[in-house]
């Protein structure tokens, strides 16, 4: 149950992460970016899945949880942190482990 709210907790805070960081540039950094090529989709390679994992009840970061994606364990540091490099475009089920 516990893992349950934790997992659901963290694709939350990946959720708000991605909102808010899609939502704070400044206009003319938009700019620069409207003028600049885009790569398709199909040409991106790998990415990098970040977050935290935090306990649900009072917030602390929970360091050490496990987070696997694809078959594959990564660990939280000490601030609960991860970043999982060469993740490839796609849809994954992400699972924590305390």
């Amino acid at each position: 149950m516990n893992r349950m709210k934790s997992l659901l907790l963290l694709a939350s805070s990946l959720l708000i992460s991605l909102s808010a960081m899609a939502g704070t540039e400044s206009n003319e950094v938009k700019k620069e970016k409207e003028s600049q090529p885009v790569a398709p989709v199909e040409m991106v390679q790998s990415l990098q899945l970040t977050g935290s994992v935090v306990d649900e009840k009072n917030h602390e970061a929970l360091a050490g949880a496990a987070i696997v994606v694809d078959g594959k364990k990564y660990y939280s540091d000490l601030d609960g942190n991860f970043a999982i490099n060469g993740v490839k475009p796609g849809r994954y089920s992400v699972v924590v482990e305390l």
